[in-house]
């Protein structure tokens, strides 16, 4: 049986590598189950789960995630209905209130000390005020 940690992890996976508006949903919901803090850890150890994954000029696992997190665009936003997405909490039917959530992940991410996250800092900064 996998741990939140470990849902979180694929989840967070599924974002990087499908993109869809359903994997963006249960990535925050997760780690609103969570909490914050601890899932700006899980996702800030990325890099040490996924150390043979690089983006072009090295970049890592975890700042590529903060990055999309920070400005969520999933690829098939348009063709979902959230009002009707199957069995989805009310919290999560409207993307536009989704979307500060997904952001302050980012941004709680890029609050844990020594991460690699930075680099989404002053987007997700601006999405929240």
């Amino acid at each position: 049986m996998p741990t939140l940690a470990e849902i979180l992890r694929v989840k967070a996976w599924l974002v990087l590598r499908r993109n869809a508006t359903r994997d963006y949903l249960d990535l925050v919901a997760l780690a609103d189950r969570i909490g914050d803090t601890d899932a700006a850890r899980v996702l800030r150890g990325l890099d040490e789960y996924y150390d043979d994954q690089q983006g072009d000029g090295g970049r890592r696992i975890a700042t590529q995630l903060a990055k999309q997190l920070a400005a969520p665009a999933p690829y098939d936003l348009s063709e979902v209905d959230l009002q009707h997405y199957r069995k989805l909490r009310p919290r999560w039917c409207d993307w536009q209130e989704s979307r500060a959530p997904v952001a302050r992940s980012a941004w709680q991410c890029s609050r844990v000390s020594g991460s690699p996250c930075d680099i989404a800092r002053s987007t997700t900064t601006r999405q929240l005020r």
